[in-house]
């Protein structure tokens, strides 16, 4: 659709050419504004999809890579002291320092706190986590919006094109047939002025005989 030429000089120039140049530097113009967007929910979305898929699939290997890096907290250190002596002292006014009952009370107080030390770590670590996740999803959904909105513009831009080209093939159309109509005219109109010369011709001869 680049024009069309006629034998009387004048070429039809397309207005949607021009259009269409500046349609077709759209993606390369709004696309470099919204990819680093898209990337970047990408990569949340990879990290989310890993973190959430070894929750599901491996609950207990979860649980026990976090596990891993526990350490008796300081906290449970001070606490563990206080009941060793607190025990002791129990221990010694009962008059069963020493005994089986007096291990295995200790035993129990200790594993309690030791329980209770391992759950916080867990629970902190976990919340840790959560912030972490809670901020890649905000980068998710950013990255998503922005490639809703680049997708948007791109189908947009290809429908007005759509629309363009159509228009220009419509507008050459009508312009040829209107050239056809036009020659087709003249044509007729020579063809009529020709017989009407041969009648009066004729009619001349039919006088001057």
């Amino acid at each position: 659709m680049f024009g069309m030429g006629g034998g009387d000089g004048y070429e039809y120039q397309d207005p949607t050419v021009e259009a269409q140049g500046y349609l077709n530097r759209i993606p390369g113009e709004v696309t470099p504004y919204y990819q680093p967007y898209i990337d970047w929910g990408m990569q949340s979305g990879d990290y989310l999809s890993d973190y959430y898929g070894g929750m599901i699939n491996d609950p207990q290997g979860y649980y026990n890579n976090i596990m891993m890096g526990y350490e008796p907290s300081a906290s449970y250190q001070y606490q563990q002291g206080q009941l060793e002596q607190q025990m002791a002292g129990n221990a010694a006014a009962g008059g069963f320092t020493g005994t089986t009952y007096d291990q295995q009370q200790q035993a129990d107080a200790t594993q309690k706190l030791i329980a209770r030390d391992q759950q916080q770590y867990f629970d902190n670590i976990y919340g840790i986590q959560g912030a972490g996740a809670q901020g890649e999803q905000k980068f998710f959904d950013t990255g998503y919006g922005a490639s809703t909105g680049l997708a948007d513009i791109l189908g947009e831009n290809l429908a007005q094109q759509a629309g363009l080209s159509y228009k220009g093939v419509a507008d050459e159309n009508q312009l040829a047939l209107g050239k056809h109509n036009a020659k087709s005219q003249l044509m007729g109109s020579l063809a009529g002025a020709g017989a009407k010369l041969g009648s009066s011709y004729l009619m001349y001869l039919a006088m001057a005989a």
